[in-house]
């Protein structure tokens, strides 16, 4: 199985994750599940968002962007609105990480 990168924008929104698939379809049908179940994506109704997501790859597939292998372009229906989908397949050796811990970051601006 191929390691793929999801890049979806949401609701002004960016959220980066992989799924794994035997190609493309695959691959962002299991991204769905995985989003139903994690919620990585603050959708309104995850359950139906995945229904949609399977009948709109069966109608309308990702498409291979034009001299750019391994890179699709795919937009899902989410309610009243769209998820913009960029996906790439990722070289296995750049999945070998280990993950960091979560931080969340504030900065403060200071007076000079």
């Amino acid at each position: 199985m191929d390691t793929y990168t999801f890049i979806a924008e949401y609701e002004g929104g960016t959220y980066v994750s992989q799924a794994k698939g035997a190609g493309i379809r695959e691959a962002c049908s299991e991204w769905g599940k995985t989003l139903v179940q994690n919620g990585n994506i603050p959708l309104k109704n995850t359950s139906s968002f995945f229904k949609t997501l399977q009948c709109d790859l069966e109608e309308l597939p990702p498409a291979c962007l034009d001299d750019t292998p391994n890179v699709w372009y795919f937009l899902a229906e989410a309610g009243k609105g769209y998820v913009h989908l960029n996906v790439i397949k990722t070289h296995p050796s750049a999945t070998n990480w280990q993950p960091v811990q979560k931080k969340r970051l504030s900065l403060e601006l200071q007076e000079l």
